[in-house]
């Protein structure tokens, strides 16, 4: 009895054991299909003049230089093409620089810098004259402001004082020409004779041609 249970055991285990022998076969296959495939993708290869984009994984035609610029570095199947200019500081002088960049008039490129540089010179020197000129132009309207606020007030002092002078005179002119009324004393007949007798006196002095008798003391 216990031999037989040992061997139905024994039957188990090695059930078991085949079983996970055949999974696992099968997940390396699986795998080893996946792998190929990945493999398979990685060995696409572009055309001429074309190259391979990570982002899509498909081929796509190299990138051309424009003008003024030459290619730094060739197209490869794995990476486009890399352009620099021709006026770079430090350029790479390559066949393609050469080709490329060997026609161009550097004289003439100078000649357009510095003519530009002088024009900006230039624009940033009117620039500052104009500034000179509306602070010299605001510096003369406000001394003409001043001028005008000072003439103003002169203007209305002398006015003040011409009419001041006017009322003076005015005032004057009426102490000057006021009408005054006299009444002749009334004498007696004794400050008569006296008043005569004066005359008579002073006539004598005087002689008849210097002096006229006044009849209305008589």
């Amino acid at each position: 009895m216990r031999l037989f249970c040992i061997l139905l055991f024994t039957l188990f285990i090695f059930g078991v054991q085949c079983k996970l022998t055949d999974s696992s076969s099968e997940s390396f296959e699986h795998r080893f299909d996946s792998s190929s495939s990945i493999e398979d993708d990685d060995d696409i290869k572009c055309p001429k003049s074309t190259f391979l984009l990570d982002v899509d994984n498909k081929c796509h035609p190299c990138s051309i230089c424009g003008p003024d610029l030459y290619e730094l570095e060739e197209c490869t199947p794995e990476s486009d093409t890399v352009c620099d200019w021709c006026f770079s500081p430090t350029p790479t002088k390559n066949n393609d620089f050469k080709l490329k960049c060997g026609d161009v008039d550097l004289k003439s490129i100078f000649r357009i810098v510095v003519k530009a540089q002088r024009d900006e010179a230039i624009e940033d020197d009117s620039y500052e004259i104009f500034a000179a000129e509306e602070a010299r132009a605001a510096k003369e309207a406000k001394r003409w402001a001043v001028a005008a606020n000072v003439a103003k007030f002169g203007f209305y002092f002398l006015l003040i004082i011409l009419i001041v002078i006017v009322i003076r005179y005015v005032r004057k002119s009426k102490q000057a020409y006021r009408t005054i009324t006299l009444t002749p004393p009334m004498l007696n007949e004794h400050d008569s004779k006296d008043i005569i007798r004066a005359a008579d006196h002073i006539r004598q002095k005087l002689g008849k041609k210097g002096y006229d008798r006044l009849e209305e003391f008589v």
